[in-house]
Parts: structure tokens; sequence; C-alpha cells
């Protein structure tokens, strides 16, 4: 840190005006090489540094596995806003179908860092974690899910913050097109004798939303 001239009348609103004032105090927002130091930035007097400040009153900060495509390919960092998804196959379902759904909606990430865990064999693997900004009800609801539950995170326009409604989707849904019908079968068909004229024919067989049709030209 240095002190540095600055013109009186384009002082920001907040500035700090000595070294003293602002050495041992953590930083809760991100700060730029030669960008004065506000009040704003700054945790108070005597209460440190590290991920804790930085946490909003009320909250609580939980931390989730991810993966380099579920972290939205690394565009996920502090600050920035996502919504949380949770594909799972709820407990006492017969039918046993995975069910994805938008379980939180615009919640801030505060710090995105790494795991060591031990896959099948054994072997160390670094697993990508971010730790977001929630109530406590929320941490009820994450961690009751989180044994049987793959988290994925989707990127939010930081200036968007209107909340949506969803109902999910179950993957049976998912793989069954529009309009209702079957997806086609990977089962042979027999072939259909085409009457043939004394002129000479083309036929092209055409299958379009489960329904066979035949052009002769």
């Amino acid at each position: 840190m240095r002190l540095v001239d600055w013109p009186g009348d384009a002082v920001p609103e907040g500035y700090t005006r000595t070294i003293p004032d602002v050495v041992g105090r953590g930083l809760i927002q991100n700060v730029r090489l030669n960008e004065p130091l506000l009040e704003s930035k700054l945790a108070g007097r005597g209460i440190g540094g590290g991920l804790p400040i930085v946490i909003p009153d009320g909250m609580r900060g939980y931390t989730i596995r991810v993966d380099e495509a579920t972290g939205v390919a690394g565009f996920i960092d502090q600050g920035t806003r996502v919504d949380v998804i949770v594909s799972m196959s709820p407990p006492n379902d017969s039918r046993n179908d995975l069910v994805t759904r938008i379980v939180l909606q615009n919640v801030e990430v505060l710090a995105r860092g790494q795991s060591i865990q031990r896959n099948e064999q054994g072997q160390p693997l670094v697993v990508p974690t971010v730790t977001l900004a929630v109530t406590p009800e929320e941490v009820e609801r994450m961690a009751a899910i989180s044994m049987n539950a793959r988290f994925t995170l989707a990127l939010r326009n930081m200036i968007d913050v209107k909340e949506v409604r969803t109902t999910g989707i179950r993957l049976s849904a998912v793989l069954t097109p529009p309009g209702g019908s079957r997806l086609p079968s990977n089962r042979s068909t027999a072939r259909v004798a085409v009457p043939q004229t004394a002129e000479s024919q083309r036929v092209i067989e055409i299958f379009k939303g489960g329904k066979r049709a035949l052009i002769r030209f």
C-alpha cells in the first residue's frame, strides 16, 4: 500500500486517509492494483480476514462439490450469482425416475476452491468446490439431499434478480418427443413391396412423427 496525491474535488466517497487505517483489516471485495481502498471494501477492525468476514449477516456459507462442467467452465467466481439445480431419484418413488429441478435461485457465490478426495481405487482426486451464501433454512434443504443428489449450477446475469417458478422435469419426460409420440424403435421392420408400373419409378420412404409415407417420382 502507498499514499498518493488525489484531487480534492474527485475524492471517492468512503476513502481511507492513512495506511494504519487499513493495515490488518480483511478485504470483503476484490481490489485491483492502484485502486483506492474504500471503507466499503474492508472488514471492520479486529475482525480479521478470510471467508467468514464476507458472509452476509443472517446467512451461512455452504460448500458443494462440482466439476468443470457444472462449474460453468470456470466462469463462476466470487461475487457471481447462480441457480442451484438438483438431480436425484425421489425416495419411495416406485418409478425410480430421475428428477431434475431448480431448488435455489439467485444465490451469491462466496468462494471457489478445491477439495481432495479418493476415488474407488483409493487414489487422490481433486474435486472443485463452490461455497454459496444461503439462509439457515436453505442449508437444511441442501444438507438433507446432498447424500443422494447431484448438484449443478447455472450462471445468472448479475442484474437479473427475477425468480422463476418451475415444477422440475423427469428423465422419462425429457426422452419423450413433443406430442407424446414414442421414439422410433431400433427393431427391424418388414419390407413392403411397392407396386411397379410400366414406367420406371423412384420411391422414397419417409418416417415423420411415427408415421410412414411413400413418395414416388
